[in-house]
């Protein structure tokens, strides 16, 4: 949990470093926040709102992605590229995305590289 802690704190530090660990547990807490979310304003708005349920779910993929996910643009940024760094790339390793299909899979390796060690 201090892992997710720390995604929050040190959301603008693209100098840093982060472990391995420490990403995978911050990405994979930020994604069970975002669905748990999704879930709470559904439900608000098929039963507190009386919604119909394709316009609840509707809302909630909206304010989720909206509020949740503008909010944790630059600290998702700013830990993949202290992930980058300590992995021993830069950040320019992003151009990978712009490669369809394998660019995605080669950054992804990248995300799951070892440390290096100084």
């Amino acid at each position: 949990m201090s892992e997710f802690l720390d995604f929050w704190r040190h959301y603008a530090d693209f100098k840093g470093k982060t472990a391995r660990r420490s990403f995978w547990i911050s990405i994979v807490l930020w994604s069970v926040v975002s669905f748990a979310l999704l879930i709470v304003l559904s439900i608000v708005g098929l039963f507190v709102l009386n919604l119909e349920p394709d316009r609840a779910e509707r809302i909630a993929r909206v304010g989720v992605s909206c509020v949740y996910g503008w909010a944790s643009i630059v600290p998702l940024l700013a830990i993949t590229v202290r992930r980058l760094r300590d992995a021993g790339y830069s950040a320019k390793s992003f151009l990978w995305l712009l490669l369809p299909g394998i660019g995605g899979i080669a950054f992804l390796v990248r995300l799951c590289t070892k440390s290096k060690e100084e």
